[in-house]
């Protein structure tokens, strides 16, 4: 492991539980093992610091990019392509953030980054370009909604997402589960499709008729 990512892997928690105000460069420092000079060498700053640590997480382990990539070209065009895309992105992005061997903290960042006042992570927000891609992607594709219906559904869909990081203990306590398991997000994905499909009248996806009656 480089000092660059050593330094992300040791910021990214300390983010992820405290928040950019809250956590000190020289606490990173110790964690990471290296130096203030690194730090400053690698990112100039501990905002342009937190901010990597979004991309690193989103990006390149998480792997959003790719995934969302699947919006480009002319693919998906009928409604039936499109209810399958969008349930395999829900799903690979449960899977990404919460499933099996995922480490707590990305899901956790993800999270205090849509919560987080601090204006380093809105701009950040504002700049992750697979929110847009799948929002025009939406009003292209089904021209018959407003912008502000299916601004709406997406709204609904991070929540959706959103309440199963969040409230995991109670999720796990209610239906007697000892973990989030892969198949077990399958089924969670097949009923955000559900609700998707209601929202945006879309036909029902045929992956997730196999995982919700």
């Amino acid at each position: 492991m480089g000092t660059r990512q050593a330094i992300l892997e040791a910021a990214g928690p300390l983010f992820a539980s405290r928040g950019p105000d809250g956590v000190g460069v020289r606490e990173i420092v110790r964690k990471a093992g290296t130096s203030l000079s690194s730090v400053n060498y690698h990112f100039t700053s501990k905002e342009n610091l937190y901010s990597a640590c979004l991309r690193y997480v989103f990006y390149e382990k998480l792997g959003m990019g790719e995934r969302f990539d699947l919006l480009q070209g002319g693919e998906h065009q009928t409604p039936e392509e499109l209810s399958e895309l969008l349930y395999h992105l829900v799903y690979h992005s449960l899977v990404s953030l919460i499933g099996e061997g995922v480490p707590a903290w990305y899901s956790e960042l993800f999270v205090r980054s849509r919560m987080e006042r601090h204006h380093k992570t809105r701009m950040n927000l504002l700049r992750f370009e697979y929110v847009e891609k799948l929002r025009c992607h939406v009003v292209k594709r089904l021209p018959h909604l407003d912008e502000v219906h299916v601004n709406l559904w997406f709204i609904s869909v991070l929540a959706q997402i959103q309440y199963y990081v969040l409230e995991k203990d109670e999720v796990l306590k209610t239906l007697g589960l000892k973990g989030y398991t892969n198949p077990f997000l399958k089924r969670v994905a097949g009923y955000v499709s559900k609700n998707t499909e209601s929202m945006l009248g879309l036909p029902r996806c045929r992956l997730a008729e196999e995982t919700v009656p």
